[in-house]
C-alpha cells in the first residue's frame, strides 16, 4: 500500500500534468488562430513560432498564480480529506507548479531550437523564473484569502494593476528590454540565481501559513 506522502505526491503530479494539457490545448488552437492571421506574411512560420513562445511563456506565469491562489482553499482540501498532511500539501503544491512549468519550458526550448528561434531561449527561462515565482506569492496570497476572506484579492488586484500601467508606461517610452539580452550566460546566471533566493525565502513564508491553517 502507498504512503499517504507518497500517494499525495502522485495526486499533485497529475495536477501539474492536467494543467500542462490544458495549456498545451489551448497553444494548438491559438497556433491555427496564428496560422490564418499571418497567412500572408513573409515570415508565416516566424510569427507563428514567436507568438507559440510567447503565449506559453504568458500562460506559464497566469496559470501557476491562479491555481496556486486557489489552492488553499480548493486543492488542498481535497488532499487532506484523503488524509495527507499539511507536510505533504506544501510539498505537492511544489511539485505540481514545478512539473507544469517543466513541461512549458520543455515545449518551448523544443519549438526555439527545431525552428531555430534561439533568440527566445532567454524569454522562456525569464518566464519560467517568474512562473515559479508567481505560484509562490499566488500560493501565499492564497492562504491569506482562506484566512481575511475575499478583500484581500480586491487589494492585490488593485496593487497589480497600478503596476501593469507602470509597466505600460515605460514600454511605451521604450524603456523595455531587448528579448535577445536575456540570452547571455551573465543574465541568466542572475535570473537564476536570484529565482532561487527569492523563491526559498517566500516558500519559508509560505510554509509557515500552511502550517498554521485550519482545514475547512
Amino acid at each position: 500500500m502507498k504512503s499517504l506522502a507518497r500517494r499525495s505526491a502522485e495526486h499533485y503530479f497529475i495536477q501539474g500534468i492536467k494543467i500542462f494539457g490544458l495549456v498545451m490545448g489551448l497553444q494548438v488552437i491559438l497556433a491555427f488562430e496564428f496560422f490564418l492571421m499571418g497567412a500572408e506574411m513573409t515570415d508565416m512560420l516566424g510569427y507563428i513560432v514567436q507568438n507559440v513562445v510567447a503565449f506559453t511563456g504568458m500562460f506559464m506565469i497566469l496559470f501557476n498564480t491562479i491555481y496556486a491562489i486557489y489552492g488553499p482553499n480548493w486543492l488542498d482540501s481535497v488532499v487532506l480529506s484523503m488524509g495527507a498532511r499539511r507536510k505533504d500539501v506544501f510539498w505537492g503544491q511544489i511539485i505540481q507548479q514545478l512539473t507544469f512549468i517543466t513541461g512549458c519550458v520543455i515545449v518551448s526550448l523544443a519549438i526555439c531550437f527545431i525552428f531555430d528561434r534561439k533568440m527566445l531561449v532567454g524569454f522562456t527561462f525569464l518566464a519560467a523564473a517568474a512562473s515559479i515565482l508567481a505560484g509562490v506569492i499566488g500560493t501565499v496570497i492564497g492562504y491569506k484569502i482562506k484566512k481575511f476572506g475575499k478583500i484581500v484579492m480586491m487589494i492585490i488586484i488593485m496593487i497589480m494593476a497600478c503596476l501593469g500601467g507602470v509597466v505600460g508606461a515605460m514600454a511605451a517610452v521604450g524603456k523595455q528590454i531587448h528579448i535577445s539580452a536575456l540570452n547571455n550566460g551573465l543574465s541568466l546566471t542572475v535570473i537564476g540565481v536570484g529565482t532561487i533566493i527569492v523563491f526559498i525565502l517566500l516558500e519559508l513564508w509560505a510554509y509557515k501559513l500552511n502550517s498554521k491553517c485550519m482545514v475547512n
